[in-house]
Order: C-alpha cells, then sequence, then structure tokens
C-alpha cells in the first residue's frame, strides 16, 4: 500500500539535501536509510550478541560470515548500516562483509586488510563521508 506525504518546499529542500550528502539519488533512499526503530534495534542487538557467541571460536570470516545471525543482520538492508558502524566504533568486529553486501562500498584500501582496526575505521569514515553520526 501506497501513501502519499505532502510536505513543504523547504523541507523537501532540506531532505534533498541530506541525501546529496549521503551520495543517495533520491529523497526515497534516503528514508530507506533511515534510523533503525526500537524494535529493529534490539533486533539487530540480539542478533550481533548470538553471532558473536556462536561465533567466537571461527578463525575463518567466511564461516563467521555464513553464519544465520549475521545472514539476518544483512537482511535488516541499508537500516543496519547506522547500527554496523556503532558496533564498529564500540567494538570493532568482522562487519565488513555485512556493509559491503549491504552498500555495495569497499573504503577499506588494500594496504590496510586484515588490520580490523584500521578496517573499522576506513568503514567509519566513511559513514561519516555518508553522513552518519559519529
Amino acid at each position: 500500500m501506497s501513501q502519499t506525504l505532502t510536505i513543504s518546499e523547504h523541507l523537501l529542500a532540506r531532505l534533498e539535501a541530506a541525501a546529496q550528502r549521503r551520495g543517495l539519488n533520491s529523497v526515497e533512499q534516503l528514508l530507506e536509510t533511515w534510523q533503525a526503530g526500537e524494535e529493529e534495534l534490539t533486533r539487530f542487538h540480539a542478533l550481533a550478541e548470538r553471532w558473536k557467541q556462536e561465533t567466537a571460536h571461527h578463525s575463518n570470516v567466511a564461516k563467521r560470515a555464513l553464519h544465520p545471525a549475521y545472514q539476518e543482520i544483512i537482511g535488516l538492508g541499508a537500516s543496519a548500516v547506522p547500527l554496523l558502524l556503532a558496533e564498529l566504533r564500540r567494538d570493532p568486529d568482522d562487519w565488513f562483509w555485512a556493509l559491503h553486501a549491504i552498500t555495495g562500498a569497499n573504503p577499506v584500501p588494500a594496504a590496510s586488510r586484515g588490520n580490523l582496526r584500521a578496517m573499522a575505521e576506513a568503514w567509519i569514515q566513511w559513514g561519516l563521508e555518508k553522513g552518519y553520526k559519529a
């Protein structure tokens, strides 16, 4: 079901500018990436905790990324991006596959690959450039 919302020209201009700052093509894309609601936030944290607990013994990143909880996080789509970036700031971990799967971006320089902190910093910087909060 589609709904129409009427907004002022001023608000539309501000939303368009925000979308452009994030490298998005439209206000619609901006709205799709809006911050997660409380229910989605709770779900994300539960999935992240389950993933960390159940994959702590795996050193293989691919096996960790194929875990069902990790895949569910990817399934959250664009709304998971700010949550993943916040998680990287709080406690760097292997969220890079998920971020790449959701965004298609790969901001990690070749020289930083394998360095968890440097990779996290590259993604956090990417997020800042796209308008996500620090």
